[in-house]
């Protein structure tokens, strides 16, 4: 029988077991390790050293793999310099200028934590620009930021103000219709549209409800169709002329 020891140990540590609630045990078949001990490469190794094929690769943001030599010297040498010093460094400085360099679109760099410090920031820089409180979110992509404009537009709103729940408002992916709907129900009110380019939906509109063919070469490439439902959404305009 499994020992749950220390999925016991967590939940009385940690409201649901873990920091992020993708990582949560209820989150993972019941055959899954309780905890983790280290990765290296593609693998990961639990309390007991038992080796598992690591799918997930840390919700994947490690794309390279666990505990890679060179990157882990690099990261090492800067950690002996002191991290998080006074001023800014000479190593963002660096980095920022490379990413300049090897973007084409890129003028400035701002480095932020994870994915939704990232995206809050950028629905405050749309709402500082147009004036507007409004924002336009796709249903079908489940999670874009812990912060308030989102998750008071979740199930789980308890603690967001209900005046902050009513500033998003929903559409549906792959149906332009529902966007233009919002758009014109809250005419020169919506400062940006968040979504994502994929879902498991296939982007041409003329069939709504087909999922992606999965195949290596796309059949129904977005290429093909002058009404795809991303080239819709890139053309609406959230304001009157």
């Amino acid at each position: 029988m499994k020992n749950n020891n220390y999925q016991k140990r967590l939940l009385k540590s940690i409201p649901g077991g873990a920091h992020t609630y993708s990582k949560g045990y209820d989150q993972f078949p019941s055959n899954a390790p309780e905890i983790l001990d280290r990765g290296k490469g593609c693998y990961i190794f639990d309390s007991k050293n038992e080796k598992f094929l690591d799918y997930g690769m840390a919700l994947r943001a490690v794309n390279i793999g666990y505990s890679e030599k060179e990157i882990d010297n690099a990261a090492i040498k800067q950690i002996k310099k002191g991290n998080n010093l006074t001023k800014a460094s000479l190593v963002e400085l660096e980095a920022a200028e490379l990413l300049i360099n090897e973007i084409d679109s890129v003028d400035m760099v701002k480095f932020t934590k994870n994915g939704s410090t990232a995206v809050s920031a950028g629905i405050k820089l749309a709402r500082a620009y147009t004036g507007r409180d409004l924002i336009a979110r796709c249903s079908q992509h489940p999670f874009f930021s812990y912060d308030d404009w989102f998750i008071g537009n979740t199930n789980i709103k308890k603690g967001i103000p209900k005046t902050v729940q009513k500033l998003t408002k929903k559409f549906n992916y792959n149906d332009i219709d529902s966007l233009k709907a919002l758009v014109k129900k809250y005419p020169n009110k919506i400062s940006c549209v968040v979504m994502e380019p994929a879902t498991h939906i296939c982007p041409d509109i003329k069939h709504n409800t087909n999922d992606c063919c999965e195949k290596e070469t796309c059949e129904r490439s977005s290429g093909k169709f002058k009404n795809n439902f991303l080239k819709e959404v890139s053309k609406l305009q959230l304001a009157s002329s």
